[in-house]
């Protein structure tokens, strides 16, 4: 285990070239055997959650894979889900076990992707309005 003040990188995890994972603000744990790829920014945030009043650290559970580019900001990714190349996980959001966020989707604040499911593509509400 490598810890440094509030990043927590567990055995046999691997977190690669140019990466950045800040906790000024909060919490960061890496699990086991997870694969954090070039490029990732991981950041926690101590802005509270408003049902469960916990700041909005960022979990990364046990053989998790994240691709290159992807960002990652007080969310939980629980054990073997996959997070694709320049996907973006926003805070309160929760990948479960299983699922997996393809290369360049959005997960907005506080969804849910469930187990064995696939989440792609931006999940951005409609605008209409003068121009």
């Amino acid at each position: 285990q490598l810890a440094c003040r509030n990043v927590m990188i567990n055995d046999r995890a691997s977190v690669w070239y140019n990466c950045v994972l800040r906790a000024d603000r909060g919490y960061i744990e890496v699990g086991a055997y997870t694969n954090v790829q070039d490029g990732v920014t991981i950041t926690a945030d101590d802005a509270k959650d408003a049902v469960t009043g916990l700041p909005y650290s960022t979990i990364i559970g046990n053989y998790v894979t994240i691709g290159h580019g992807a960002i990652l900001h007080g969310c939980r990714i629980q054990n073997e889900a996959f997070i694709g190349m320049n996907a973006v996980v926003m805070e309160g959001a929760v990948v479960e076990s299983g699922a997996m966020v393809a290369a360049g989707a959005v997960v907005p604040p506080g969804r849910r992707v469930p187990s064995g499911e696939l989440w792609a593509g931006l999940r951005l509400p409609r605008h209409t309005g003068d121009r």
